[in-house]
Order: C-alpha cells, then structure tokens, then sequence
C-alpha cells in the first residue's frame, strides 16, 4: 500500500464511522410504551382479521368466502385509505425525512395507508382476548384446509416463533427449523436475506405489542419495519413452501400513488444510506443465524 492510499484510508474510515454516529438513531424505531386493554387471554385462541377498504367490495366478496373455510372467528377490518389522510395526520404519524432516506424516495399515500391498517389490526387483537391473530390482506388465495393445519402446528410450536409468515416476495435464503405436514413438505424457516410482503401472517400478543410501540413514528413501508425481529426481540419465521399467494392483484390500499411533500435531504444520507443497508443485511443475516441455532438446540 502506498503513503498516499495509506493516509486516504484514514479518512475513509472516518467519515464511514461518523455516517453511523450520525444516523444511528434513525437506523432504530423509537419505542413508545402503548396501554393495551387489560384482558384476560384465552390460552391457545386465534381471531381473524381481513384488511378490506371500505370501496373494495368486490375483494371482500372475493376472499371472505376462502377466510371462512378455515374455521376460526374473523372480522373485517376497515382499511385506512391513504388518499383520505390529511396533511396534519401524515405529519404526525410519519417521519419523511427518515422514511424517505430509507427508502430513497418520498412515501406514497398508499403506503402510509397500508401501515397505518396494519398497526389498526394490532390494536384491535390487544384489545381481545384472543392470543394469536391471523391477518389477511384482501388479495390473497389459498387453501383452507392446508392453511388451517399448519396453524394449528404452529399454534402448538409458538415457542419457535413470534410472528410467521405464509406470503413473502423475494426468496430470502430460507433455513428450516422444523417440518409440518402429513409428508413433512412445510418448513418452518427463517430468513437469512430479506423479505417483504404482508399478504398473510400469524402473529402472538408478545409480537403485536412490540411492533406497536415502534411503529410511530413510521420510518419505512410496514412491509420493510415487521422483518426487523432484532429491533423488537421478536422471532420472525416463514412457511416454505408458501401457503398464500397474491392473486387478486395488488393491494388497494397501497395504489394511491401520490406522495407527501419532498424532504430535502443531505447528500451525506444518501451516502450513509448503502451504510445503513449494509448494516441491516449484515444484522439480518446474524440475527437468523442465531435465531435457527437456538431453534435447533
């Protein structure tokens, strides 16, 4: 190494180590402490619930009929419609300044929208007595009798996970933890790369509780922030191969496609933001690797 790379080596890793300091704090979703109804838990109860806004008819009669196949209790869950929001509300619920270093661009309506029926659906399962809950979006197919037994299985193994899912995007180098099923053909599985989607996933109290206290100030796609199990201590699984598919189309909810007011942002962020990615994929990659260690202990 010459004298010259040696001394721009110094500096390079300063300014890698400041864009850290400086950016740790977005890198993590403030916990704010949420009071939840005091109930008394049904020990092994599941409640359903399917996120269907209130002008989307057609999809509700589309998948209610499948969602009732499966046995359990369900309900409907009014959608937030995101074109609807006010400028007051979005200032209030979302950071776009974090949200728009994250993700590169300014959020859409949709997409808060979407966040904000999911933490919706969260606080109404606190509210029950139920111990686990089932979401559905309302664009998804499956078959009942398949889905019904490995929620069972899952119901009966919920040591091993805190929130699991049955419909993903992207492959995420899946690593089996334990199989299901008549000829063992469904893995429970972590993840070790990412994965996105929240067309159908289980989730415990432990789980909707936590993810509740982060959500606000929203910072990233709900799809983006439930997969960050090493922020909440929450076990994320999956079922390989996936029980639920988007068939509908994609989700209602999320295609109001206009955008909040641009943040202005430093070019130091969008320099800290591969950082900030590196990090998350590296944190990802470990905390599975963990997580399928002790599964397998």
């Amino acid at each position: 190494m010459t004298a010259w790379a040696k001394y721009m080596f110094i500096p390079i890793l300063g300014f890698i180590g400041a864009s850290l300091l400086l950016f740790e704090g977005a890198y993590i979703h403030v916990k704010t402490p949420f009071r939840s109804p005091t109930v008394q838990v049904k020990k092994d109860s599941i409640s359903v619930y399917i996120i269907n806004l209130d002008r989307s008819k057609e999809r509700y009669s589309f998948v209610e009929p499948t969602v009732k196949k499966l046995g359990y209790p369900y309900m409907r869950v009014s959608a937030v419609e995101g074109a609807n929001l006010s400028n007051d509300e979005i200032n209030e619920k979302v950071d776009v300044r974090a949200y728009s270093f994250f993700m590169g661009e300014s959020p859409r309506r949709g997409t808060i929208g979407c966040s904000l029926s999911h933490i919706k659906v969260w606080e109404q399962f606190l509210a029950s007595e139920n111990e686990f809950a089932l979401v559905f979006e309302d664009d998804v197919r499956f078959n009942p009798l398949e889905l019904r037994m490995i929620v069972d299985e899952l119901i009966r193994d919920s040591n091993l996970w805190d929130v699991n899912f049955f419909e993903l995007s992207h492959r995420g180098m899946p690593r089996t933890i334990k199989k299901y099923g008549n000829n063992k053909k469904y893995k429970l599985s972590v993840y070790l790369t990412k994965v996105t989607h929240t067309g159908c996933y289980l989730i415990n109290r432990k789980a909707a509780l936590a993810m509740r206290e982060h959500a606000y100030p929203i910072k990233m796609p709900i799809d983006h922030f439930i997969p960050r199990g090493w922020e909440y201590n929450l076990k994320f699984t999956g079922i390989e191969p996936r029980l639920v598919t988007q068939t509908f189309g994609d989700s209602e909810i999320m295609q109001t496609t206009s955008t909040v007011k641009k943040e202005k942002i430093p070019l130091i962020a969008y320099m800290a933001r591969g950082i900030y990615t590196l990090k998350s994929e590296v944190t990802r990659f470990v905390y599975a690797i963990y997580q399928y260690k002790n599964a397998k202990a």
